[in-house]
């Protein structure tokens, strides 16, 4: 049996002798993903910032206050994603902008967008089991 410790990410974003300069050709690819990395990013956040907006308008009506919890907290879900995107755009586009340390900016660009993966991942496992609940309490 393989044991394989996972990296922290200390680890993984630390500096180390292993740096790589990547070529023309990938720093194109990089710069195109950082790019529209940013593009997502600050839709992310306009869009979070007006579901939060929303949300407070939906808490000033009377028996609005389920939705206007869901408008606030998917905002608020919605910026700590676009903010996460933009650290890792910003990440990803120092791989392109300085030398010697490409492989330190890209791991992490690479852990922000784990961190975004993962909250998506558990904001899916949240959502699945609130349908279920309503779902099942729908059924008596």
């Amino acid at each position: 049996m393989c044991y394989r410790r996972a990296m922290s990410e200390a680890e993984a974003t630390s500096s180390s002798s292993d740096e790589h300069e990547f070529s023309a050709a990938h720093n194109q690819i990089l710069t195109g993903l950082s790019g529209a990395v940013v593009l997502v990013s600050v839709a992310t956040i306009l869009l979070s910032s007006i579901n939060i907006m929303f949300g407070l308008a939906q808490a000033q009506v009377a028996g609005h206050g389920l939705s206007a919890a869901f408008l606030s907290l998917s905002g608020i879900a919605g910026l700590a994603i676009g903010f996460w995107l933009m650290n890792a755009a910003s990440a990803i586009d120092q791989v392109v902008r300085t030398q010697g340390h490409d492989v330190t900016h890209l791991m992490k660009g690479l852990a922000d967008l784990r961190r975004v993966f993962r909250f998506q991942a558990l904001m899916i496992g949240v959502q699945a089991s609130l349908i279920l609940v309503v779902t099942i309490l729908a059924l008596r």
